[in-house]
């Protein structure tokens, strides 16, 4: 892990962040209007996700949750950077030391469900494509990590 920041002035905006070497690099090769649609569309698919799957208990992860937030980070990042830049991206993100094979493998997974629904619909709104997703989520297109935290299951 790295502690990345966009280059002046955007840093006066921001603090550093911790992310991949991979994430790092393809973040400086961005500029600042993609550094910013990145950390923008972040943003939005967090909230957008704690606005269908309310968090229980304030857990954002391994669940209904946490698979719509990647699949739609997804999406909105495959409309914005292409589908081939996005999968290089998000799979640089989920390349953490120590990350636990069950939550590497349902993330990545929702990855690919959010660009494929992207790729799919490449002029949806980001409305339409949320509520796709959530469609997805909803009909076990997804998947969460099991209850007794041992591998993934479909999130229907």
């Amino acid at each position: 892990m790295v502690d990345w920041e966009p280059p002046w002035p955007a840093s006066i905006f921001t603090d550093a962040e911790s992310v991949t070497a991979g994430e790092a690099r393809m973040l400086d090769d961005l500029g600042l209007v993609g550094q910013r649609d990145v950390q923008q569309i972040k943003e939005a698919a967090r909230a957008e996700a704690n606005s269908r799957f309310a968090p229980p208990s304030g857990n954002e992860v391994n669940n209904h949750n946490d698979a719509f937030r990647h699949a739609y980070w997804n999406a909105r990042m495959t409309q914005r950077f292409g589908e081939e830049w996005t999968g290089q991206f998000t799979t640089a993100h989920e390349r953490l030391p120590n990350n636990n094979a069950s939550n590497e493998a349902m993330d990545l997974w929702n990855n690919e469900v959010g660009r494929r629904i992207a790729a799919a619909n490449p002029d949806a709104s980001p409305e339409q494509l949320a509520g796709m997703v959530e469609q997805a989520v909803r009909n076990g297109e997804t998947v969460v990590i099991r209850p007794d935290g041992q591998g993934v299951i479909w999130s229907k």
